[in-house]
């Protein structure tokens, strides 16, 4: 069995712009969510996003970048998914420092936006493939407010016996 080599995606892309574009029109394989009315170049501020999408799970902020994600690339998506107010952040590079998986997920931990890096790699047949490196868990604040309380010691906490916080 043979294993399938990658190469950069420089020798697919002459420029980012080229890959956004690619990118753009496939956002569905990065996973993140339902989005569709993928922008380009998408004007923030003085600046430009990657790709700015909206859909059914809000608005989706892209950045991306050739070889490893460097730090000036996250800021870039920190502030330009704060400005859009987006639902969904992600960063699309090759590879990724591990202070920047740490930072990503705690990111998470607490932020209202899901952050996410995404490896990705092309293979010798210029064919893509999207890998999570860091993502959201499972949303816990949704589940915290979803709890319930088992109907056995209600009459227990309304008369006072029990003397601590409601136990699910």
């Amino acid at each position: 069995m043979k294993i399938q080599k990658t190469k950069p995606l420089s020798k697919a892309y002459s420029r980012e712009e080229q890959f956004s574009a690619d990118l753009a029109n496939h956002i569905e394989h990065l996973n993140v969510g339902s989005f569709e009315d993928a922008e380009i170049e998408s004007t923030v501020g003085t600046r430009r996003a990657d790709i700015v999408a909206t859909g059914n799970d809000g608005v989706l902020v892209i950045e991306n970048q050739f070889g490893k994600a460097d730090w000036d690339h996250w800021g870039r998506l920190e502030a330009y998914a704060r400005l859009k107010e987006a639902s969904v952040a992600a960063l699309v590079a090759e590879s990724f420092e591990e202070l920047m998986i740490v930072t990503c997920s705690l990111r998470n931990e607490d932020s209202k936006i899901d952050w996410y890096l995404i490896k990705v790699e092309l293979s010798g047949h210029d064919e893509l493939s999207f890998h999570h490196v860091s993502r959201p868990a499972i949303d816990i604040q949704a589940q915290r407010n979803k709890i319930e309380f088992s109907e056995f010691w209600a009459p227990i906490r309304v008369s006072g016996l029990f003397a601590g916080k409601p136990v699910p």
